[in-house]
């Protein structure tokens, strides 16, 4: 268990399904995962949360002692040293410097764990609010115009932060 001041940050186990579950099926977040009328299986999502070239932690509020949140680095190319970050929040929670407070109690993490490697943030072009976040963080802009996928409707901005033992 990894801790700041007001948020501990624990290895996601089959135990934070339920919340992580809520939070992804709220309308807020529900839009990011949608593809025309097929919603995504937040089941089949969840476990792949927990999947082996993943390390997905729960967020918990100390104060309330409930899961928040999760974050996730995920996309582990072991040859490459690249893994790709992730975070969800509960909306309550949004503008409370939850990020800024557990990020680095991660970054200690990955340099314990995984270091050197580097962390990249694939953020919409229109979230301006995580964009600056990821700036405020470390992170260095990469690129401006990047699609995700090919097939996806969205351009990106991608970030980067390396972190070196």
């Amino acid at each position: 268990m990894m801790e700041s001041a007001n948020y501990r940050l624990v290895k996601t186990s089959i135990e934070d399904k339920k919340a992580i579950s809520d939070l992804l099926g709220m309308p807020e977040f529900l839009m990011r995962f949608e593809e025309d009328p097929i919603k995504v299986n937040i089941e089949l999502y969840f476990s792949n949360l927990l999947n082996i070239n993943n390390f997905c932690f729960s967020i918990f509020c100390k104060k309330e002692n409930k899961c928040i949140g999760f974050l996730l680095l995920q996309n582990y190319i072991f040859d490459e040293k690249r893994i790709e970050f992730g975070i969800s929040i509960h909306p309550d929670y949004w503008g409370k410097s939850v990020l800024s407070e557990i990020f680095p109690i991660l970054i200690s993490w990955v340099k314990r764990n995984l270091a050197p490697i580097e962390i990249f943030a694939i953020i919409e072009e229109n979230n301006s609010i995580a964009q600056k976040a990821a700036l405020k963080l470390g992170f260095d802009l990469c690129t401006k115009t990047a699609k995700n996928e090919p097939n996806d409707l969205f351009y990106y901005h991608i970030f980067s932060i390396k972190v070196s033992e």
